[in-house]
């Protein structure tokens, strides 16, 4: 009997968690004709930023492929430790390129909008090219932020300590070289944070990056900042 409730009761367990991580990377529908989201317009997913401005790229050249995607804190709100908590950000910066590598075109997401900030062409094809599609992101920022919390402790930037540099979690999609004997690159979604051991024994406030795979949600690897050397470059290690 005692059996039968513990099983009862795991399955219940699995459940309720199953539900609270498909509602925080449940997508919002994107109202296309005033480019801007119907819901949440000021605090967008990765691919909810991205979903808005691959309409703007879309408009210069006929299929954009992201380069990548990062958040910034280039916005007109207060500094706030809480950007980011939910993988959701006021302000995004965006490249997207063509498969022949001779379009650029880089879209900033602000407050709910998206714009164009520039367009560049060369008929040689010696821009990057572009690289990624939306469905390619199975995992999204809210999912990501999410696991890298509970899995790593990073914790959020505060803009009341000067030494953290960032406020709240920034997440960045791209493509990385995760292979040392091949220059083929894998897109990862970086969460970026402060280390769990921050502040290190000198007082200086310390960043963390988790890396994870869009397509599975699984962490990839993890780095933290130790400190600075004798030259003044950040020192870092897996963690």
């Amino acid at each position: 009997m005692q059996k039968k409730l513990f099983i009862i009761v795991f399955i219940i367990f699995i459940a309720v968690v199953s539900i609270e991580v498909y509602d925080n990377s449940t997508e919002k529908t994107v109202r296309t004709s005033a480019n801007q989201i119907e819901e949440n317009k000021e605090m967008l997913t990765a691919k909810e930023a991205w979903e808005l401005a691959y309409k703007d790229a879309q408009s210069v050249m006929t299929d954009p492929l992201l380069d990548n995607i990062q958040s910034t804190d280039d916005t007109k709100e207060s500094p706030n430790i809480k950007e980011g908590l939910n993988g959701r950000r006021t302000a995004w910066n965006l490249s997207f390129g063509n498969a022949e590598g001779t379009v650029r075109v880089c879209c900033k997401v602000r407050d709910g909008k998206s714009s164009i900030d520039f367009v560049k062409e060369n008929k040689e094809g010696l821009f990057l090219k572009g690289e990624y599609r939306i469905s390619d992101l199975k995992v999204d920022s809210a999912y990501a932020v999410k696991k890298a919390i509970k899995v790593k402790h990073i914790k959020p930037g505060n803009p009341t300590v000067e030494d953290d540099w960032i406020n709240g979690y920034h997440i960045t999609i791209y493509g990385a070289l995760t292979n040392p004997d091949s220059y083929d690159t894998t897109m990862v979604i970086r969460v970026t944070g402060i280390s769990p051991n921050s502040p290190n024994k000198d007082g200086e406030s310390l960043l963390a990056h988790v890396f994870l795979d869009p397509r599975t949600g699984e962490i990839l690897s993890a780095s933290k900042q130790t400190g600075y050397d004798s030259d003044g470059r950040t020192t870092w290690v897996a963690f």
